[in-house]
């Protein structure tokens, strides 16, 4: 079973868009979503980009530190936990340890190990065991939930960057730069950032998207060895203001690395509240059902797998016309909405689907094949 998000709620903006002025529309292009493109209907520019130091709570699997405090950037080791319990060793590996890492949605595993390292480890029960994973995607796991093992078999595991950093400072021995006022190179995506166009609003948009008040200096005469190994992902950005919803930018570029720009930021300011997947085992409804058990429940299970051999977790009318809803508690902040498509077949029965909350058209599905998740982008209230 794989950590699904059906529909997510954010406490912060945590996208990256780009404005058509032709439509009025933003239109998504994010690593995190497969570099797909759809529309965020209503919104005039680009949402902000998530950022490193977002908290993030995920439904099934985390990590936490030596006092129970989740572990949420990259490349710091924590106790591994599932369902709030810890995970044995037996049969993991590093298969296992990347796929979890990818679930958390962190790039790929660091290390992992098995022991007795925090006092912690007694205070949870035993959730997971005998993680055998045939390649680093989770659908290839298999696992149970019961267990013979004592907590000396517990799970560490250390992942590396998170794929939800879009921008991030390395320093010139490639560690992160979280101390404000110190100068890094800037990362978009895992790539650099060219110059051209480039300007003080731009530095200070990025230092807020990297939860920093504003940007210290900039430039791009500064060397560091490292700048090679990087791709050059970023080029042309545009900012009218310090908001990074008045930039505009390329992913294509015409540089070099002596182009690079490097930027320092000052103003620390606290972490943003963590994502929260509002729709998990809430009340869902749909018009009808399908035959074996394709429940409108089994959206909202917490296993985003689209496969029916693994869990029959999929909702399925039995009607082309048919609808699905899941009511929220109370009226939220709503930040993104993750769809989930059935994989082994049937992909095309989301075509043109017509996402609302209460009411009111957020979004249509394109035909997508071969891609498991679509996501719509808006920032509005709704239950």
């Amino acid at each position: 079973m794989e950590h699904c998000l059906a529909i997510c709620g954010k406490r912060t903006d945590c996208v990256s868009v780009t404005h058509r002025p032709a439509t009025s529309h933003c239109w998504l292009k994010n690593r995190n979503f497969g570099d797909r493109y759809g529309p965020l209907y209503g919104v005039n520019s680009a949402n902000l980009p998530c950022v490193g130091t977002d908290q993030q709570t995920f439904d099934f699997f985390t990590m936490v530190n030596s006092e129970g405090i989740n572990v949420t950037q990259g490349n710091q080791s924590g106790l591994l936990l599932y369902k709030g319990g810890t995970v044995c060793d037996d049969y993991f590996s590093n298969n296992a340890a990347e796929a979890i890492c990818k679930l958390m949605n962190f790039t790929s595993a660091v290390e992992w190990d098995n022991g007795t390292y925090f006092n912690i480890q007694s205070n949870y029960d035993i959730k997971l065991d005998d993680v055998k994973c045939s390649s680093t995607e989770w659908e290839s796991c298999s696992y149970s939930e019961e267990h013979n093992c004592g907590h000396s078999e517990d799970v560490f595991l250390s992942c590396s960057v998170k794929e939800r950093e879009l921008f991030v400072l390395l320093d010139s021995e490639q560690n992160i730069v979280t101390e404000e006022g110190q100068l890094g190179l800037l990362l978009y995506k895992g790539g650099t950032v060219c110059d051209d166009s480039f300007n003080d609003n731009a530095a200070a948009a990025i230092c807020g998207l990297m939860n920093f008040e504003t940007a210290a200096r900039w430039t791009n005469e500064e060397s560091f060895d490292i700048q090679s190994n990087y791709d050059i992902n970023l080029d042309n950005v545009k900012c009218s203001s310090t908001e990074w919803e008045s930039c505009s930018y390329s992913e294509e570029h015409n540089c070099g690395h002596s182009e690079d720009v490097f930027l320092s930021c000052t103003g620390k300011v606290a972490s943003r509240m963590p994502i929260v997947n509002l729709a998990l085992n809430q009340p869902a409804e749909q018009y009808d059902t399908h035959p074996e058990h394709s429940f409108a429940s089994n959206a909202v299970d917490g296993n985003r797998n689209g496969n029916w051999q693994y869990g029959h977790s999929v909702s399925h009318t039995n009607s082309p016309d048919g609808w699905w809803k899941v009511t929220l508690p109370k009226m939220t902040q709503i930040f993104y909405i993750d769809i989930y498509n059935r994989m082994e077949c049937c992909q095309e029965r989301l075509r043109n689907a017509r996402v609302s909350v209460d009411g009111i058209l957020v979004g249509l599905v394109p035909q997508v094949y071969g891609e498991q998740k679509y996501t719509i982008f808006l920032n509005r209230t709704g239950e």
